[in-house]
């Protein structure tokens, strides 16, 4: 686990990058969990540090998990037995919400 890497591309890439000989022997790598706590963190900070992790693990080809769904960790924001979705958090991993499913 890596607790502070730094905010700078250059520092992500260092952190981000495939193990060497793994695309030559067609070895997929993941990133199996990342994230920054809601708790501690500024909203703004955390949306750009998940961006920034999020963007240079898919410019290295590394398939990556958001930690976790609904926790302190999460995409989404518990309200009762509701969930809404942190939408800075939504857009910082490329993804959209629908607004409405057909």
């Amino acid at each position: 686990m890596v607790s502070a890497v730094g905010t700078g591309s250059a520092s992500l890439r260092r952190f981000v990058s495939p193990p060497s000989g793994a695309a030559a022997h067609h070895v997929p790598v993941w990133c199996g969990e990342f994230g920054a706590y809601r708790l501690y963190s500024n909203p703004a900070m955390r949306a750009q540090w998940i961006r920034d992790v999020r963007t240079a693990l898919e410019r290295s080809n590394i398939g990556w998990a958001m930690w976790e769904y609904c926790g302190g960790l999460g995409v989404v924001i518990k309200s009762g037995n509701t969930a809404i979705p942190d939408l800075k958090i939504v857009d910082a991993l490329g993804l959209h919400v629908a607004t409405r499913c057909n």
